[in-house]
Parts: C-alpha cells; structure tokens; sequence
C-alpha cells in the first residue's frame, strides 16, 4: 500500500503524478485528523506526508534518514521490517530544481515563511551554492525578518507559505515589486493553483515565474525510488512534468459572441479528452432559466454577478475546456482566476464573415453595428489577456480547429 498522509487532500496532483510514473501502482489518499493511531497501523510499505503533518510525524517514527536529519523534516516514510523511517524527498527534489533554475551562488535569495517547507528550501539552496539568504515571515524567529520589512537587492524570491493555495486562490502575501529592483525569478512552491496571485503579480511586473509542479513531480520521483529501489531518469521526469502541465492547464476561448468559443471548446474537449464547461450554460442550469431571459428579467449587472461567480468556481479546476462569455473580459477579477490555472486562446472573429441571419438569440446584439460596438468595446482587452490569438475568419472548421491545435502547441511547448 502506498499513499499520501494529510489532512485535506482534494486539491493534490499526487495520485495522478505517482500512478503515471509507476505502471499498476494504486495510489491512495488518507485523510486523518489522528497521524499517531493511523502510522500505528502500519498499514502500508511507503508514504508521502503532507501539510501539516511534516514535522508532527518525526516522533511519532523509529528512525530518520540522513535527508531528514538534516532538515528537520518529514514527508516520505518507508516501512522496513516493521520499523518505520522517515525521508526528506522534497529536499532531494528543491536540490534538483534549484541547481537547474537558479543562476550562479553568487545571487542574493529571499524566503518568504519559516514553516518545514523553508528549512528544506534553505538548506537546498545551501547544497547548490547559494549562501546568501534572508527569510521573511509574519512572527520572524531569530535570525529571520518581519515580511512587511521584505526590500532589497534580492535577485531571488521564493514563497514557501501555504498562502495562495486551493481553495483560497485569491490570497496573496503583501510584496511591493517596487521595493526590489533586482528581482528577475519568483518561485512559489504552490502548484495549485499553477499560478498563485503572487506568481500572477510578478509576471505582470516582467520577472521569471516558476511554480511548485516540477518540485512536486521530482519528489514523486524520489519517493519512488525509494518506495521501488529503482530510480526515474532525467529524461523520465521532464517528459512527465511536460505531460502534466499539458493535463492540468485549463484552455480558456475568449472571444465575441459567434466566434465559436462553444463550438469548437466542445470538439477539442472531446478529441482531447478533457471535460467542457460553457459558463452560460452553467449558469442556466443553476437558476433555471436561460441567459436571456436572466437579462431580461433581472438585468445585466444581475447576470454579471452570476458569470464572476461561476467563473470564479470552475477556474479553481483544472484540465477543462472553458468558454465563458463575450463580456468577461469587462470583469479583471474573473479574467484573473482563469489565468490561474489556464491557457488563453482568443478567437479573433472577422465580422465580414457574419451575415443578418447569424445575429439571432443574443440578448447585447440586434444588427452588425450593435457587434461591431461590442468589438471596439472589448478587443484591446481580448489582445491584452490573449496567452494565444487564432483569427476566425472563415467557417471552415478544420481550418479553426488546426489553428487553435497549432497556436496551443507553439505556446504550450515554448
């Protein structure tokens, strides 16, 4: 039996991670609010641990493992001859991931947080050379910097707090990007959402982001090596992180209303197997009654209300075709959460194509000037949140559909 020890967990990627790297491994998730009676039953043969039970379960344990000695940490256990030992394989993992994405030593490194995930981070970083690091946290211990004191010539910075993690995607800890002009990488360990406000604030700034996924998937690796004697490559790893930030990312079709953002969400949906959700619909079946009649009855801005709030819901999930609505690029907020977890496509509608006959059942649209008002309206926004552009000037499906494969391709792979 092998698993992962936590208290909620239904938000993690792991079983999905473990059980594509090893063939035929059933991995489980166990839920307790009593570690001590559940390692009691010893009731598997290896065990990832998990927040907040990385430091609770080292006296709980009959040995520890140089990884975990080192740094005080728990997450990985393995059952030998029925004595329990704990392993530190997010250390392994931070010291592969560091050693490959941080520049030389010589760079100044700024931790924000003092729980178990800084001390593996600090001394990861330590491993790889760099020495000159400051951690900043809420209640500082000694040695350490109040968060709100976080300025300076930092090159580095790296969020090892929870803040900002499913389901409270719209936390974020206070960082004045002003206040470090030197800053060229932001790291945050969360990889769900796979882009934390935080990380989402430092790639409006100009600077590098990376998240916690590859951290994840490396220490599914070790673990594993430990679990099975038998180590995944190099090549292994990347190939599965490239997979899984392909499975995980969320496909978002912007774009106004007869561009096909339904249409072709739903036939890429299913060739790529991936479920589709059309938040207008969403909507509909939640207050019984369609979108025009919503308007009609209650307004616009009731409808709006109802879009940011459905939206705010299914962007929380990932691996989805969305396609919300013409005028959500009108709401910042709402177009922020989809960019958590997701990939932009615009669907850029050359309204020559249209004809009278087309402008039919949309509350907002009458004739082809009330469209074309709309796109003076909203395309510098449809531009400014695009991650990808595809021109829909044709009703040649195939030809829609290869340019959106293409354009996804090109930046997913970029």
């Amino acid at each position: 039996m092998y698993g992962l020890l936590g208290r909620s967990l239904s938000h993690s990627f792991s079983k999905t991670i473990h059980e594509h790297l090893k063939d035929g491994l059933t991995y489980h998730l166990y839920e307790t609010a009593d570690v001590r009676s559940f390692l009691q039953l010893k009731s598997f043969r290896g065990l990832n641990v998990t927040h907040p039970y990385k430091k609770d379960v080292m006296g709980l344990l009959d040995g520890l493992a140089d990884t975990a000695e080192k740094t005080g940490i728990v997450n990985t256990i393995i059952q030998q001859d029925g004595k329990l030992i704990g392993h530190n394989t997010d250390y392994l993992a931070l010291v592969a991931f560091i050693c490959r994405h941080f520049p030389s030593g010589k760079m100044k490194v700024a931790i924000m947080g003092n729980g178990a995930t800084m001390r593996s981070t600090k001394i990861a970083l330590t491993t790889c050379n760099h020495t000159d690091i400051d951690v900043f946290a809420r209640n500082p211990q000694a040695g350490e910097h109040p968060l709100d004191k976080l300025e300076g010539s930092y090159d580095i910075l790296i969020n090892t707090t929870p803040v900002g993690m499913y389901p409270d995607n719209e936390d974020i800890l206070p960082v004045d990007w002003d206040r470090l002009p030197n800053l060229h990488l932001v790291f945050d360990v969360i990889y769900n959402p796979l882009k934390t406000r935080l990380l989402q604030k430092a790639e409006a700034a100009g600077i590098t982001i990376r998240n916690g996924l590859e951290m994840l998937v490396r220490q599914a690796a070790e673990s594993q090596a430990l679990f099975f004697g038998e180590r995944h490559d190099e090549k292994t790893v990347m190939t599965a992180l490239k997979m899984f930030e392909r499975r995980f990312q969320n496909i978002v079709l912007i774009g106004l209303p007869f561009a096909g953002k339904t249409h072709y969400g739903l036939r890429l949906a299913k060739e790529t197997d991936k479920p589709f959700i059309d938040i207008d619909l969403a909507i509909e079946k939640q207050q019984g009654t369609s979108v025009e009649n919503i308007f009609r009855m209650k307004g616009e801005k009731t409808f709006r209300k109802l879009e940011k709030e459905k939206v705010k819901e299914i962007a929380k999930g990932n691996g989805q075709w969305i396609a919300p609505g013409g005028g959500i690029v009108e709401d910042e907020e709402a177009m922020l959460a989809l960019k958590q977890n997701g990939v932009v496509v615009f669907l850029d509608l050359d309204e020559n194509i249209l004809t009278a006959e087309n402008l039919k059942n949309r509350p907002l649209i009458e004739d082809m000037a009330d469209l074309k008002e709309l796109k003076q309206k909203r395309q510098h926004l449809y531009e400014q949140y695009a991650d990808v552009t595809v021109a829909k000037d044709t009703w040649h499906e195939k030809t829609i559909v290869g340019r959106i494969k293409e354009a996804l391709d090109a930046h997913l792979d970029s």
